[in-house]
């Protein structure tokens, strides 16, 4: 399953009660909300970046780690925000952490080289950048290290 699908399943899945919560009329069988598939949704973008930072095929190559990639978008109100990154590789030394920030909060991730002891394999992440009432539409990522 993709971190979008396992997203999705959860979402379907939830149910929000309380300890003043009355459950007793509950039936055994809860009546699923109608959720949307969460992969048919898209949004229009532009990505840039600033000095110390190029785009090159599949890959992001970082010289400057005080530099950003820059993306514009066009979210909806009242939404649940993600980046996912697919086949993301750190080829650099040790951990590099990515920053993504909305100019209202930050999210940080580590990423692990091959050669750190923190490497686990994964390459398939989900970053929940949280609720937002207002369309959000600038976006900065930040790499902490140098590399590709």
């Amino acid at each position: 399953m993709s971190a979008v699908q396992k997203q999705q399943a959860a979402l379907q899945d939830a149910a929000f009660v309380s300890d003043e919560t009355d459950v007793s009329g509950f039936s055994t069988k809860i009546k699923k909300m109608d959720i949307p598939d969460l992969n048919e949704f898209e949004s229009s973008y532009e990505i840039s970046c600033n000095d110390g930072i190029s785009l090159e095929e599949n890959a992001i190559i970082v010289s400057n780690p005080a530099s950003a990639v820059h993306i514009h978008t066009k979210n909806v109100e009242n939404c649940e925000r993600y980046v996912e990154w697919k086949n993301l590789w750190y080829l650099g030394d040790g951990i590099a952490t990515i920053a993504i920030t909305d100019s209202k909060s930050v999210k940080t991730m580590d990423v692990a080289a091959e050669n750190s002891t923190r490497y686990a394999g994964i390459h398939d992440v989900i970053c929940n950048l949280g609720f937002n009432q207002e369309s959000a539409c600038d976006y900065d990522i930040y790499f902490s290290k140098p590399g590709k």
